[in-house]
């Protein structure tokens, strides 16, 4: 036995031996984290049926001390699981053997935990909006492991990390979460609860993100992360710092929109998702400037295709926040007159419109193979949309008790300022729109024409 070298181990080997013989031994040994895999798996799912079925037929709680020490020490047989596969899983030169256990694991932990999350937002003490997220953020890793590297070589598909970096922390943190959910109720258990529940739902999309980006990158065979350092090409895969801090100003995109809509935090909601929403939106600036590094050249073809992505994506759930949140009047002054509420919402049909139009034209240009790039009218633009969100929620603020206290929605000269500002800088993001798709119009146009000629 020649992984064996504690006297406990020694003892327990030559004890298995005497019964199952030493081949049997050492295959037992060899597939022992797999045999814990699955034996976490069953026992979870007994547990977490045993719990229903007590909840629902005799209305026993959920949250007791022994239901957070079972899942407690649940979550405590994933680390025995990886502690057996880096013991005993090796071959006779001593490395480790993939044999497919670390997706197993995987998909055992995505399917225990997303049913743990499911049982508790069914009983109302975790919001739907988060679960949902997080099972289709495991659902799309499931697809993309599954469809997304056939085709690979086995060196491509080892840069594909599994449970590395964020996912360690974002399955870490999820057992802490339901351990939370399992315990009884304490001082402000409902909102540490929450704060657990968003950072285990950014962290998941954070982990989803870079499986998507190392996956399409081995199928791109290492051209979309790839940069230039000190006039070295650098092709080694490796998710750029710039790259991880779009990923995470997406994450953030979800925490917004349910910031606003559901008021988490009391009368300080508004404040909260103000300051979330310019965090998100000045997150930017940083991308931007770690991508250019110290020589300017750390710039990778993924990391252009996110930060666009990222400024969609938290635009759109921010102004679905505020919509809701604003009651669909977007702060605009005097907004019961019908000319200006249809000016409003024409203006914001451009907008939508032009970002519509703006990923179809890029997709187009990238087949053509164009490289189409962003300019100052494009960034103006964006910041302007950004600048109207943010009068927008500084208008929402002021209600209430967190800077004034007037109610919602009267009509203060406070408030009028903030209702004004919004309308005239939505206006002036119109324009800009306008503007770069007359300027993006004519490239798309000559690019169309010279793929005709050549064909």
């Amino acid at each position: 036995m020649r992984w064996i070298k504690s006297r406990l181990g020694k003892l327990i080997a030559k004890f298995m031996v005497q019964f199952v013989g030493e081949k049997r031994t050492e295959w037992l040994l060899f597939h022992s984290s797999n045999i814990v895999t699955r034996g976490r798996l069953i026992l979870t799912i007994a547990f977490l049926v045993y719990l229903f079925v007590l909840k629902v037929s005799f209305g026993i709680p959920l949250a007791q001390y022994w239901t957070a020490a079972v899942w407690f020490l649940l979550a405590l047989l994933d680390l025995l699981d990886g502690y057996l596969a880096r013991k005993f899983k090796k071959d006779v030169s001593g490395n480790l053997v993939d044999d497919g256990g670390n997706h197993l694991d995987e998909l055992y932990d995505k399917i225990g935990i997303d049913l743990c999350f499911v049982i508790f937002a069914f009983f109302g003490t975790i919001s739907w909006y988060f679960v949902f997220i997080m099972i289709l953020r495991d659902i799309a890793t499931y697809f993309i492991r599954s469809r997304l590297t056939k085709g690979l070589t086995q060196d491509e598909k080892n840069t594909i990390k599994t449970a590395q970096g964020p996912g360690k922390a974002k399955t870490s943190i999820q057992n802490t979460t339901l351990t939370i959910a399992f315990w009884p109720e304490f001082p402000n258990k409902s909102l540490i609860l929450l704060c657990f529940v968003i950072l285990s739902t950014a962290l998941s999309i954070v982990s989803g993100m870079s499986i998507f980006l190392s996956t399409m990158n081995a199928r791109s065979h290492g051209e979309l992360l790839e940069r230039t350092e000190n006039g070295v090409t650098i092709t080694d895969g490796i998710i750029h710092s710039a790259n991880w801090v779009t990923i995470s100003r997406i994450a953030l995109a979800p925490t917004i929109s349910f910031i606003f809509i559901k008021r988490p935090f009391g009368e300080w909601s508004d404040l909260i998702g103000t300051i979330t929403m310019l965090i998100a939106f000045f997150t930017d600036m940083v991308d931007g400037a770690l991508a250019k590094g110290h020589d300017g050249r750390q710039k990778t073809q993924a990391g252009a295709m996110l930060d666009v992505l990222a400024d969609k994506i938290i635009f759109y759930f921010s102004l679905i926040g505020l919509g809701v949140a604003t009651r669909g009047t977007y702060m605009v002054a005097d907004f019961e007159v019908p000319g200006i509420m249809a000016t409003t919402i024409t203006f914001i049909v451009v907008l939508v419109l032009h970002d519509i139009l703006f990923i179809g034209g890029w997709a187009i240009a990238k087949k053509l193979g164009g490289n189409p790039k962003t300019n100052y009218w494009d960034r103006a633009r964006f910041w302007f949309s950004c600048a109207w969100l943010v009068v927008v929620s500084l208008a929402l603020t002021s209600f209430g008790s967190v800077l004034n206290q007037s109610p919602a929605l009267e009509r203060t000269p406070f408030n009028l300022v903030f209702s004004y500002g919004s309308y005239f800088i939505l206006f002036i993001t119109v324009v800009l729109s306008l503007i770069t798709a007359g300027i993006a119009y004519p490239y798309l146009k000559d690019l169309i024409k010279q793929n005709r000629k050549k064909s």
